[in-house]
């Protein structure tokens, strides 16, 4: 960067509480990336604790803590309490204990809120915003990175405190829809209006950008994609693939994720010979409002004869020593999925993928060559073919291991070439760097 000072960057993320996140995974590998540019970058964590899957650097305190943002939505005299009361609804144990009871990270039930947060300091949530506000006012900060649109309610606050904000975006629609119409409408209004306090938005995929950029009425010049990138240290292939077919699903274990697909697919693919010794690996993030979901997938392919081993909530190691052990990785998300970080872990590893054709996953397969994609139809709903298109996908690559080979070490190659995180830290760099308002800020003497 010659002729310019390192950046000050605060990256604001939504933590989850109770379970490993790929957005949070994103964030600090990000982060991580622009350090090693040379950068000065801190994390701050917003409504909920990120769950790490190793040490951190350089992570601020919690600020609009999820227990006190609800209590200020659905109690009044909550609004008005002081500071020293607030801080014992912030303890990281109790929002911790918090999400994992009532499933804080989703959209049931989350409309009214999700809209007070969008109107920023018009929201009931105006004195944590406020606070926030404050505490930045006092930080050494350039640039302000937002993970997410639904966090955008913050832009203004953040405009008039002359800071350009740079914010992520992808998959959010799906959130927002299902709050229903109540609320949806409103939310979808007021990011609008929060839009133009945005510098420039970043998302995660082509697909991302054309799901959300005309419903934010964004032109080509407002964004640019960003595509997430790992920290794939360690992520390796395994000496040798299984001796039988070992087909894994690696993701969150709720139903958007499509393991119940996954089950009738590999129960369809068990009566073909190449299937017939096929097992399933299940690993993931499972909370306490998944754990019926589980079982109840477990007992199906039980039933229909398929082993089946579960490994829930794993740190890095853990998940790296199981995506080694797998011939071929298998999510099928029932709704358009921005990205799917976990295709680019299983490519690190050497493993090929297998998806539908939804959402920016054939994306992903493209750029990367580490897979193939079955097509769906899901013009009228959910696709009652999918489990046996899928089958079908699976077994035209179990029964070729040369492919299955090929495809691994090929996508193996490209992401480890284009989906690091220093990948993803050099391309947020260059689009910083060219926009006005912050290589003013970098080009002034640092202070």
């Amino acid at each position: 960067m010659p002729g310019t000072r390192p950046l000050r960057i605060m990256v604001l993320s939504a933590g989850t509480g109770s379970f490993h996140c790929g957005i949070s995974v994103r964030d600090l590998a990000l982060a991580d990336g622009l350090r090693q540019r040379g950068h000065l970058v801190r994390v701050t964590p917003l409504y909920l604790p990120l769950r790490l899957e190793g040490p951190a650097e350089g992570l601020g305190p919690l600020f609009l803590g999820g227990v006190n943002m609800f209590l200020q939505q659905h109690v009044p005299p909550c609004r008005v309490t002081p500071r020293w009361l607030d801080a014992a609804w912030d303890c990281p144990h109790l929002l911790r204990f918090a999400a994992g009871l009532s499933d804080m990270t989703r959209a049931r039930g989350a409309g009214s809120l999700t809209v007070s947060m969008l109107r920023g300091r018009h929201g009931h949530q105006r004195k944590e915003i406020a606070r926030l506000m404050r505490w930045l006012r006092r930080q050494a900060v350039d640039v302000v990175v937002l993970s997410s649109i639904l966090l955008s309610g913050l832009a203004g606050e953040l405009a008039a405190l002359g800071l350009p904000v740079f914010c992520l975006m992808g998959g959010e629609e799906g959130f927002i829809d299902c709050l229903g119409a109540e609320h949806a409408d409103p939310a979808w209004t007021l990011i609008r209006s929060q839009a133009r306090h945005v510098t420039h938005f970043l998302p995660v995929s082509a697909y991302a950008a054309a799901a959300l950029a005309p419903r934010l009425g964004l032109t080509a010049e407002h964004w640019t994609v960003l595509h997430p990138g790992l920290d794939l240290t360690g992520f390796i292939p395994a000496d040798q693939p299984p001796c039988e077919p070992v087909i894994g699903h690696l993701a969150h274990l709720a139903p958007i994720k499509g393991l119940h697909t996954l089950v009738a697919g590999v129960g369809h693919l068990r009566n073909r010979p190449v299937g017939a010794a096929a097992r399933l690996l299940v690993v993931g993030s499972r909370t306490p409002a998944d754990r019926l979901y589980v079982a109840s997938q477990c007992r199906r392919a039980r039933r229909a004869g398929i082993p089946l081993a579960l490994v829930c909530n794993v740190d890095r190691q853990a998940k790296i020593a199981q995506l080694r052990q797998m011939s071929v990785l298998c999510v099928p998300p029932t709704y358009p999925e921005a990205f799917g970080l976990y295709l680019i872990e299983a490519m690190a590893c050497g493993v090929p993928v297998v998806v539908p054709q939804r959402g920016a996953l054939a994306e992903v397969v493209a750029a990367t060559g580490g897979g193939i994609t079955y097509p769906v139809d899901d013009h009228h709903g959910p696709d009652p073919d999918e489990p046996l298109a899928l089958a079908q996908a699976l077994a035209g690559l179990l029964q070729d291991p040369g492919r299955c080979r090929a495809l691994g070490r090929r996508g193996h190659d490209a992401v480890h070439q284009r989906f690091t995180h220093q990948a993803a830290a050099a391309a947020l760099e260059a689009i910083m760097l060219a926009s006005p308002a912050v290589a003013a800020r970098v080009s002034a003497p640092s202070g």
